[in-house]
């Protein structure tokens, strides 16, 4: 650009020494020859001017057009992708909030099957005053000998497990409900006629108890001990600690 400018300066420099030369010579033409000339030095320059100034300006807003063009169609891009993840996570919401109710549903029919009705599992709530009821039929209090009778040495609940749990995703209601394996563990110290009635009582039950674990020990004939491990199942995690 610098040689460029360079040179024109010298051109106008000698233009401006010859003036008086050329001014002479363009008189001395005939007026098609002035208006020929003049026209050959308009173009001379407007092809300059475009060249100095008007090609560079042409260029650079070219340029800025294409730059905000292609602006333009990453912009559009751009809002194309983010709606279409707008709608995947409104479809992966509404997935999950279905999951979730059919989860509920399911939960809530199970316990129906299973503590509804009175051939159903017995409830947490309900097994501890059960087998106290049923102790009190054979128990014999505080004695250390009792024939014919059962004697209650420890009852103490076992720790919940869990059988079939759900989370919810972050945002959409939480924890779903699940199924824990609610426990006791019974010792009971007795005759074995005495502790097999009581087992068998058990058995015949109109609700049901689910067996964990039997452990039959003879102590000293005719006493023995027998330590029982029942369950029943829960919606609720937490329950009454023995």
């Amino acid at each position: 650009m610098n040689r460029r400018t360079e040179a024109l300066r010298q051109a106008l420099a000698e233009a401006r020494d010859r003036w008086p030369e050329l001014t002479r010579r363009f008189d001395a033409r005939s007026p098609r020859e002035r208006w020929a000339l003049i026209a050959c030095g308009v173009a001379l320059l407007w092809a300059l001017a475009d060249t100095l100034f008007l090609g560079r300006q042409l260029q650079q807003w070219q340029r800025q057009s294409a730059e905000q063009r292609s602006q333009a169609v990453q912009r559009q891009a751009a809002d194309a992708e983010a709606q279409a993840l707008a709608r995947e996570i409104r479809q992966l919401a509404e997935t999950q909030q279905q999951q979730i109710d059919a989860a509920r549903r399911h939960a809530a029919a199970v316990q129906q099957s299973l503590l509804g009705g009175p051939n159903g599992l017995v409830s947490a709530q309900q097994m501890l005053p059960l087998l106290q009821q049923m102790l009190r039929q054979q128990a014999c209090g505080g004695a250390t000998t009792c024939a014919g009778r059962l004697r209650v040495r420890s009852v103490k609940s076992l720790s919940a497990a869990a059988l079939a749990t759900s989370a919810a995703a972050s945002g959409a209601g939480g924890e779903l409900p699940g199924l824990w394996k609610q426990g006791v563990e019974i010792v009971l110290e007795g005759s074995f006629v005495d502790l097999a009635t009581y087992v068998q009582g058990l058995e015949q039950l109109p609700q049901r108890l689910l067996p964990g674990g039997m452990n039959f020990v003879v102590e000293r004939h005719p006493r023995a001990s027998l330590t029982l491990r029942l369950y029943t199942l829960s919606l609720d995690k937490n329950w009454m600690e023995i």
